[in-house]
């Protein structure tokens, strides 16, 4: 089940993260 929520999650956050970065609304730093 970790696994599952733990893909979900990251999946989520690379999807929010790209579209932030195309809206260019919210300046995240590339680590």
């Amino acid at each position: 089940v970790h696994e599952c929520s733990y893909d979900e999650n990251g999946t989520r956050r690379q999807d929010i993260e790209i579209y932030y970065s195309f809206v260019g609304k919210i300046d995240l730093p590339e680590a």
